[in-house]
């Protein structure tokens, strides 16, 4: 390859630069006219293109004289048909492909891609889609509220503001908006799946039966003029003053969305699907076998030279459906009979591949935000991005599932650490998307729906603390913490600092993320798990674990020792032990813990004795635990675990048939006792008392001649002496004789 200097006038005397190209032919000489005199030659910028029929050589033409990159236009039927150049680009016309030219990457060394030539003015791009393709006029007189708003969107880019305005103004007169939303929404929809209008084989398929054509060349260029057209229909939007009066639309499953959002997501599905494309060849298996299955479902066949990529990339606006397409098609290689490890690889290319296409959606998020703005009129609803979707086909389901297959099947079949290093971290980014996708749903919510955004929070933890588990169960700790950190997964950061023994880091997390309740979380968690040391071991929390344990007295008295709070200690206990009934073990040690620790803040015991409910609680044990061994055996009563009677059950119990050695003794506790009853069924029980000692004796056979020394050995008789001794006032125990009669 030889360059001349050619500009001026004089003709060229020397060569500037010559060098010989690395490329070499097959000569036969029936083929020499076919083959080396056929040779042609375009240069355009630093790039020179030599070509033949069927083949191009693409060199730099400031090089020393490198390989160059290969085109072949070498399917059924096809050939170079012409040349030429446009705005310094080489244009080609292939039989089979039409109107391509041919660009270098960034690295000439890399491989040459094929690309649809389109002009990136509004005018002329909206020429290169079929939205355009009918007449202007017919679709300005249209009755259909979507083809007329096409026409004024044709209007606006050809710089007609004028017609567009009209148009539009008949559309949508004054502040009826009625139909704007879903007209909007429904030509952005048919911007995303509109057929190629400058790629003929659209137009052949529709009159052609056969199928088995090439694969397109022109996806790529496709999805930029949508994408460029989805843009400039934004732009329309806004400067035509229709933006600001979007509101509401319907989506599928008539599910509400706020407007603006879908148009914000058909920009990230343009997103979706461009990155798909430019990733389709280094997934090819994956990626053809993924479309079909999608295909096969929507019951789409390709046909004349179209393919199932044709097919595929046209629909954008349910260009997700390949995540579904993609699971399909990792399940049959997971299904084949395969070597062991090459189910990670399927898995982990598949969940690479996932990974950076909604990494590219949501990096068109932030762009598409920019661009489009938030409107004030903005009404609160749910959003659920169309990434974060549920259900069988929801992406946010098949994460979910891509998460559990690579645990169940890739972890277990993985044959070294680096593999599993590689898969761990996949993990992370997974359980990342997915828990991202939850955000703007929670927030979505708050103040729209309690019920609703309980019944989400839950699903929420549910999936996130599974998400983090098993690389904690792995002991990957450091990842596990950066995203339970990222998400405040307060369970799992407190079980890894419990598993590594790290109090100096759930210290930290108790300051770090204080104002969100981890202190009470660490507190919940260790009674729930029983481990009620380890929480009093955080007494240095302070007010934390004082305010925590205010609704857990039955440990609160705990700290208040620790702290040496010892008359709150005492209160603690003593209210402990009143509410206690279970066990009457318990509420004597409760008591008797109280009277220390009031002991320990006073230092004198007559101070303690001068309380006189106490003693009467005291003697309220005393009186239980001085039951006959008769009365507790008739009654199944173990000593040791004998729950706490009520001053009612002691008096039944003192009185009744099952004390059969009953005595005066017996009868007066059972009069004690009535201190501790309510005041208005004292008399009841009362009369209750004197008639069992009245009916201990028979009276049938008394000496009435003698009558104090026959009533004598009564039990009735003896219990009136035994109070009389003991210095008690005897009529306020006895009862009146009309009243024990009745």
């Amino acid at each position: 390859l030889a360059i001349m200097e050619t500009g001026s006038n004089a003709p060229p005397l020397g060569v500037c630069n010559f060098f010989v190209l690395k490329h070499s032919e097959y000569y036969q000489e029936s083929a020499e006219n076919n083959v080396l005199l056929a040779q042609r030659f375009i240069l355009c910028s630093s790039t020179a293109y030599i070509y033949n029929k069927n083949t191009v050589l693409c060199v730099s033409a400031v090089g020393e004289g490198d390989s160059g990159d290969r085109v072949e236009f070498s399917g059924a039927g096809d050939s170079i048909l012409g040349v030429g150049r446009s705005q310094g680009l080489p244009i080609f016309f292939s039989a089979n492909h039409g109107i391509v030219s041919i660009t270098p990457t960034q690295t000439l060394n890399q491989t040459m891609q094929l690309n649809e030539s389109v002009a990136e003015e509004p005018s002329r791009l909206c020429d290169s889609l079929n939205i355009s393709t009918a007449g202007l006029e017919a679709i300005t007189a249209s009755k259909d509220h979507t083809s007329r708003l096409q026409a004024a969107f044709l209007h606006f880019n050809n710089n007609s503001i004028t017609q567009a305005q009209a148009i539009l103004d008949d559309l949508f007169p004054g502040s009826d908006t009625s139909l704007l939303d879903s007209t909007v929404i429904q030509l952005s929809a048919n911007l995303l799946d509109d057929c190629p209008a400058t790629d003929p084989r659209w137009a052949e398929s529709k009159q052609s039966g056969g199928t088995g054509a090439p694969m397109s060349l022109l996806i790529q260029n496709q999805l930029r003029d949508k994408t460029a057209a989805h843009q400039y229909f934004i732009e329309f939007l806004q400067q035509m003053g229709l933006w600001q009066r979007l509101s509401i639309c319907s989506v599928e499953d008539s599910r509400r969305a706020v407007t603006r959002v879908v148009l914000g997501e058909h920009g990230e599905r343009l997103a979706f699907a461009a990155a798909l494309r430019t990733r389709h060849p280094d997934h090819q298996h994956l990626m053809d076998s993924a479309i079909r299955y999608v295909l096969q479902d929507r019951d789409e066949v390709p046909t004349g030279k179209l393919t199932h990529a044709d097919l595929f990339y046209r629909r954008v606006s349910v260009v997700e459906d390949i995540v579904w397409g993609l699971r399909r098609a990792q399940d049959e290689v997971l299904c084949a009979d395969i070597a062991p490890r090459d189910a990670p690889a399927t898995i982990h290319s598949v969940s690479g591949l996932l990974l950076s296409l909604l990494r590219a959606a949501r990096d068109s998020r932030a762009r598409v935000a920019t661009m489009a703005g938030n409107a004030a009129n903005d009404q609160p609803i749910e959003f659920i991005p169309w990434t974060a979707t549920q259900g069988p086909r929801g992406i946010r389901s098949l994460l979910l599932d891509q998460h559990t297959t690579t645990v169940e099947v890739c972890l277990s079949r993985a044959e070294d650490g680096a593999t599993r290093a590689k898969l761990y971290t996949q993990m992370v980014d997974l359980a990342d998307e997915i828990l991202t996708g939850y955000q703007p749903q929670l927030r979505s919510l708050t103040n729209l729906s309690h019920d609703s955004h309980q019944a989400l929070l839950r699903a929420y933890e549910r999936d996130r603390y599974n998400l983090i588990k098993p690389l904690v169960k792995g002991e990957q700790y450091d990842q596990a913490v950066s995203i339970a950190e990222k998400y405040c997964d307060f369970r799992t950061l407190v079980e890894i600092c419990d598993k590594t023994n790290n109090q100096e880091r759930l210290t930290q997390y108790m300051t770090q993320f204080g104002s969100e309740g981890f202190s009470d979380f660490v507190f919940r968690w260790y009674l729930e798990t029983g481990k009620r040391g380890r929480l009093l071991s955080h007494g240095t929390a302070g007010g934390d674990l004082s305010r925590f344990l205010q609704d857990y007295t039955s440990l609160s008295w705990l700290y208040h020792i620790q702290t040496s709070q010892f008359s709150l200690a005492s209160q603690t206990l003593r209210q402990l032990s009143q509410d206690e009934t279970t066990y009457l073990s318990k509420k004597k040690t409760l008591l008797s813990l109280s009277k220390l620790c009031q002991l320990a803040d006073s230092g004198s015991v007559p101070h303690m004795e001068e309380d006189p409910q106490r003693q009467l609680e005291d003697e309220l044990i005393l009186y239980q635990e001085q039951l006959p061994e008769s009365v507790l055996n008739a009654h199944a009563l173990n000593p040791d675990a004998m729950r706490v009677l009520t001053p009612q059950e002691l008096i039944h119990l003192y009185t009744g048939e099952e004390n059969e050695c009953a005595n005066e003794y017996d009868f007066k506790k059972a009069l004690d006792l009535l201190q501790f009853v309510p005041p208005e069924e004292v008399l009841e029980l009362k009369k209750e008392i004197w008639i069992r000692s009245i009916l201990r004796n028979s009276w049938q056979h008394m000496d009435t001649d003698n009558p104090i020394e026959a009533i004598s050995d009564t039990l009735l008789f003896k219990t009136i002496e035994l109070a009389f001794t003991q210095v008690v006032d005897v009529k306020s125990f006895l009862v009146n004789l009309d009243e024990l009669l009745n």
